[in-house]
């Protein structure tokens, strides 16, 4: 039985997998932006060694590009003998993520092994993720270490004498995930929480756990703050936090829309009104102060707005629709998906907004890291839940394909 299920498993990965040498081979960039910023990265890889590793790291603020410095170290090597062949490779690496959420996935609901795989192959149904993963971009990568982190976060949890192992691989794992993508590092604030609070979480662990995450954070804080390179720091500007606010609160229910119509009946069935209440004030704040004046970026909400109407009328129609009901699926009375939530908020903490930032970073924490009623009983009718959820994913990318062919000349996400 278990032979049959594995062989199962890898035709779905197979299949899934060779959609992504397909838009290898056709160029696909269904993300819009994917391109552009491979050829930056290009651009900053010849900066960053014309004269010299040393040289290129100490300016790397000079050089235009808040992504990593190691990600272009490690696309250096990648393209150094063959481009095309480093992109196949480097594409076959962001597949791999499928296997680590599906094993992710096993841990926390431990049944329906093939539906769980068929699932975690929704990774490769997003414009984004595949989009970077044939442009070789750090989001794919720094993803499959965050992912690895919350696999060893779930084993250490669940470990009957709390292996010390999963603990520091999960520090290991965040910091790399950090490295490449470095907002990630604020993950670590919910899983030293998640730790705390754990009863065998005792002294000696939160020792070994503190000297680690010193000693990993530590040369970034040296480049960072000593060295004085800092090279994200031209993306903070223009941040405004109604702003940032308001989108990421339209772009969760824009992701929870294939699972609240899933579950709508026992979501409107229950009036809170102390959720209404903040809803009505965080509304009137919406109101008075949100003014997203970029060019590019905001959603789908505010570009569909922006196309209909020619203002941002949806923002503030469907702000306090997403607001409460994000609010009440999302259990956010719970101090673990309070955190994780505010956390999320952060991601987006420039003056442009990208809903790429959450997609599929939203689904991979909805289904490992938020503790929902919801998915306590996530396994009965999977299918149905996979059907909703893929169909989702093809909207998007079907959206993508529609605006970059046919309304190439206006941003649609």
């Amino acid at each position: 039985m278990k032979s049959i299920i594995f062989y199962k498993q890898c035709l779905v990965y197979i299949f899934f997998s060779s959609t992504l040498f397909l838009g290898l081979y056709l160029g696909e960039d269904t993300a819009g932006g994917a391109i552009y910023d491979y050829n930056i990265h290009k651009q900053t890889v010849n900066k960053v060694f014309s004269d010299g590793l040393m040289f290129g790291l100490l300016n790397y603020h000079n050089f235009s590009n808040s992504h990593s410095p190691l990600f272009i170290i490690l696309l250096n090597y990648l393209i150094l003998d063959n481009e095309l062949i480093g992109r196949w490779i480097y594409l076959i690496i962001s597949s791999l993520i499928v296997i680590i959420f599906y094993k992710t996935l096993v841990l926390k609901y431990k049944n329906n092994f093939l539906s769980l795989f068929v699932l975690s192959n929704f990774f490769l149904l997003s414009p984004y993720f595949r989009s970077y993963s044939i442009w070789p971009g750090d989001e794919t990568i720094a993803l499959i270490f965050l992912c690895l982190s919350i696999y060893f976060a779930i084993r250490f949890l669940q470990s009957n004498n709390n292996s010390l192992f999963f603990l520091l691989a999960n520090v290991l794992s965040l910091a790399l995930a950090s490295y490449l993508r470095p907002i990630y590092c604020i993950f670590s604030i919910y899983f030293l929480f998640a730790f705390f609070i754990n009863k065998n979480f005792h002294l000696r662990f939160f020792i070994y756990y503190f000297i680690l995450n010193i000693f990993l954070a530590f040369p970034a804080f040296y480049y960072v703050f000593i060295l004085d390179v800092k090279f994200f720091s031209s993306s903070l500007s223009g941040f405004n936090i109604i702003n940032t606010f308001a989108l990421f609160y339209l772009t969760i229910f824009f992701y929870l829309s294939p699972f609240l119509l899933f579950n709508f009946k026992k979501i409107i069935t229950k009036l809170n009104l102390y959720n209404l209440l903040l809803t009505i004030v965080s509304t009137i704040f919406v109101i008075f102060y949100f003014r997203y004046e970029m060019t590019t970026g905001g959603g789908f909400y505010l570009k569909i707005s922006e196309l209909f109407f020619n203002n941002h009328f949806l923002v503030y129609i469907l702000f306090p629709v997403s607001f409460y009901f994000c609010n009440e699926f999302l259990e956010l009375k719970k101090t673990k998906n309070l955190i994780l939530f505010l956390l999320l908020v952060f991601i987006e903490i420039d003056g442009f907004f990208f809903m790429e930032s959450y997609d599929p970073l939203f689904y991979l924490l909805f289904l490992t890291l938020f503790n929902l009623e919801i998915n306590k009983n996530f396994v009965k009718e999977l299918n149905k839940r996979i059907v909703f959820i893929f169909t989702f994913q093809l909207f998007i990318l079907f959206s993508k394909f529609y605006q970059l062919n046919f309304i190439n000349d206006f941003k649609l996400i």
